[in-house]
């Protein structure tokens, strides 16, 4: 059954739906902010991180991915997805995006109704995790095959039993988002 299946809005406790969609309810108080979702992409990532979730959740929710492909800063970042955002919203964040998200969150915690941080980390890099991320950026900006880079990166995104389809969907996505998008995002992640 699909993660997202887990998600029930009228409990606190998951209990899953026989379709395999999220189960909405409306309690009848009002809640619509309940069904705007504002979700952020990892390092590296676009919006296709997210498509098989919006799918799951289906047209009840009004999905938007944040857009994180254009500032160099955390900060900037969320300032660009706060700016296109409703007043009141729910957040996910995956990785870098759960940052973004927690950056959003000291920006206007008020406009946040929930907030789900996936994979994320709220410490700032360690000395040894910035050395890394140099080297990766350095190797990123001088490679000449930026496509195998992203094959030999799978292995540290995606469970080894991921089917085929993901794993093509995931290099792809690398692709467009581009060596010079991966290395202004990890800059970002390591101020």
């Amino acid at each position: 059954m699909p993660a997202a299946c887990l998600m029930r809005r009228e409990r606190a406790d998951p209990t899953p739906c026989a379709s395999g969609r999220i189960k909405v309810k409306s309690n009848g108080n009002g809640n619509d902010w309940m069904r705007h979702i504002i979700m952020i992409p990892g390092l590296g990532s676009d919006d296709a991180i997210w498509r098989r979730t919006i799918a799951e959740l289906g047209s009840d929710f009004r999905c938007v991915v944040g857009d994180t492909l254009q500032d160099s800063t955390l900060p900037g970042m969320a300032g660009r997805i706060l700016d296109g955002s409703p007043d009141k919203f729910v957040l996910a964040g995956v990785s870098m995006g759960g940052m973004v998200a927690m950056e959003l969150m000291r920006l206007a915690p008020s406009r946040v109704t929930h907030l789900a941080l996936i994979g994320t980390n709220a410490r700032p890099d360690t000395l040894m995790k910035k050395i890394y991320r140099s080297l990766a950026n350095l190797t990123v900006a001088t490679t000449s095959d930026f496509r195998s880079l992203a094959k030999r990166g799978l292995p540290r995104l995606v469970h080894p039993d991921v089917s085929e389809d993901v794993k093509s969907e995931m290099i792809e996505m690398s692709m467009r988002v581009g060596p010079k998008t991966y290395v202004r995002q990890n800059r970002a992640v390591s101020m």
